[in-house]
């Protein structure tokens, strides 16, 4: 019986020395660099071999980072610039040289804008509210599809319009981050 336990812990102890050594050895390849080591996952294409006239899956969506509209103006408010927008998620950044509000509209709300009625917002800061005012402003936005179209990025300042032909200084950009 003792002889079988001291058998059994000889053999114990042989078989931690074995993996302790086996797991040292391992880590010396892979740390000396003889062995590369995986730096990443590999991207894979899976084809469809029974149908070659079937196109492969597209993904969803894909980052962009396109700059759409970027300017920089000196126009008398109310400013508006066009810009057509496909499906996707895009940030926009605005500063000007004085507190004003900013607002982007699909076509349809700004033809209610111009024409002086209560629009909806795709994203802004709103408008006609003081403490709404700001001299820079940046948000992302999504145009889902079906809402792909023509946008315009409204810059106004009501307490100027009435006979100010003063000039101001806009700074803006659009860009689409991802594409749907």
């Amino acid at each position: 019986m003792k002889e079988e336990e001291k058998t059994k812990k000889f053999n114990k102890k042989w078989l931690i020395a074995v993996v302790l050594i086996v797991v040292i050895a391992i880590a010396l390849v892979i740390y000396s660099g003889i062995l590369p080591t995986p730096t990443g996952l590999a991207a894979v294409t899976e084809t469809n071999t029974n149908n070659p006239s079937v196109p492969p899956e597209q993904p969803k969506f894909t980052v962009t980072g396109n700059e759409l509209l970027a300017k920089e103006v000196k126009e008398v408010l109310p400013y508006y610039e066009p810009v057509d927008l496909e499906s996707g998620r895009y940030t926009i950044e605005v500063f000007i040289d004085k507190p004003i509000w900013i607002m982007l509209y699909d076509e349809n709300n700004f033809n209610i804008w111009k024409n002086g009625g209560d629009a909806a917002l795709r994203v802004g800061t709103g408008c006609c509210m003081q403490n709404r005012k700001t001299d820079s402003f940046s948000d992302k936005f999504d145009i889902n599809e079906g809402e792909e179209g023509k946008y315009y990025l409204v810059i106004e300042d009501k307490e100027y319009i009435i006979g100010n032909k003063e000039k101001t200084t806009i700074k803006f950009k659009i860009t689409q981050i991802l594409k749907f």
